[in-house]
Order: C-alpha cells, then sequence, then structure tokens
C-alpha cells in the first residue's frame, strides 16, 4: 500500500507498477518499449489501485498496453470515488499478441468524473501483463456548444451510417462508433 499524495494526473500515462494497492499482481521486468516494469500473473479478482486526480469531466479514451500468449483476457477499468463508489467503468478485451512480451495497444472509451478518486484495474478475465495506462480526452474538434444537435441515420443500423454534424463544413472529422458493450465497432 502506497499512502503517497496524488501524483497521477488523467489525462496523462500512467505505468503499471505506479499502483497505490496491488493485490495479487507480480512486477517483472518487460521488454517493452521504453523498459521498466510491466505487472503480470493476473488471476481473476486481482486488482491494482491508482489514486488520480482527473482535470477535466469528459469522456476519455483509454489506451491500455498488453502482452498475452494463449487466451484472451479481459479487465474493468473503474472510477471509484472518495465515497467507494463505482462512478464509471468500462471493460476492456485483451486479445492475444503472442507472447509474454509481445506488446500491444488496446482502447476503449470511458467518461470520468473530476476530482481525486481511485482508478481500479481489476482483473475480469486472465491471463496476460500489463504495462501501462493512457487516458487522452476524447475531441471532436468542433466548437462546444450545448444546443449542437448532431444525427446518425439509420439507427439501427447494419452495414453502413450517416452522421450529420452541424457547423463542421470544411473541417477534418474523425467519428469512432462504439457498441452498447463499450466496444469499438
Amino acid at each position: 500500500i502506497n499512502k503517497l499524495p496524488v501524483n497521477l494526473l488523467i489525462p496523462g500515462k500512467i505505468e503499471a507498477e505506479a499502483f497505490s494497492v496491488n493485490n495479487g499482481l507480480v512486477l517483472e521486468t518487460t521488454t517493452d518499449a521504453g523498459g521498466g516494469k510491466n505487472v503480470g500473473y493476473t488471476n481473476t479478482g486481482d486488482y491494482l489501485d491508482y489514486r488520480v486526480r482527473v482535470i477535466k469531466s469528459a469522456k476519455y479514451t483509454i489506451e491500455v498496453r498488453a502482452a498475452c500468449y494463449i487466451a484472451s483476457g479481459k479487465i474493468e477499468v473503474q472510477q471509484i470515488n472518495l465515497s467507494g463508489t463505482v462512478i464509471n467503468s468500462v471493460q476492456v478485451v485483451i486479445p492475444v499478441t503472442g507472447g509474454w512480451q509481445t506488446w500491444q495497444t488496446f482502447t476503449a472509451s470511458i467518461d470520468l468524473a473530476e476530482g481525486v478518486c481511485t482508478i481500479r484495474v481489476k482483473i475480469l478475465q486472465p491471463e496476460f501483463n500489463l504495462n501501462w495506462f493512457r487516458f487522452t480526452e476524447n475531441s471532436f474538434g468542433i466548437e462546444e456548444n450545448e444546443n449542437l444537435v448532431f444525427s446518425i441515420s439509420p439507427n439501427p443500423a447494419t452495414d453502413q451510417v450517416s452522421v450529420f454534424v452541424p457547423g463542421t463544413l470544411g473541417k477534418e472529422k474523425a467519428v469512432a462508433l462504439y457498441s452498447s458493450a463499450g466496444l469499438l465497432v
């Protein structure tokens, strides 16, 4: 247990070994770019806690740097407030990468509330190694406007959708669509 003050900020990158609480995981040397340690020997129910400060309430892209040898795994990333309540969460599947030190980055999207909190990375399905997590605020590249109405059609869709965002004519746009389970479609 690490009782040091909060020094991890979101948006930002969090090394897996920068936990404040480690329940069941083991540190080992990584061969991933940048070196250092990764956490491994994951088992269902293990978790890592990180005391963080979220700078702004927003939707964030979370990148998870992981290596998985034989069978895909799954984590749940939870935002826990100071009262101990889970206020936001997302599950991330960790597919097989081909080796315990064969690293790939996987992404998901999560809403985070501003303030000091705990980010818990909970192991739902083992076994894999984790090196780092990066949180980046999602940005639509357009001026914020509470009255902005965008449309997607048809809804529901099977193969193709059209997205209309007023006020973006001539601006570069990127759209990511997620299923109701939070998986990038």
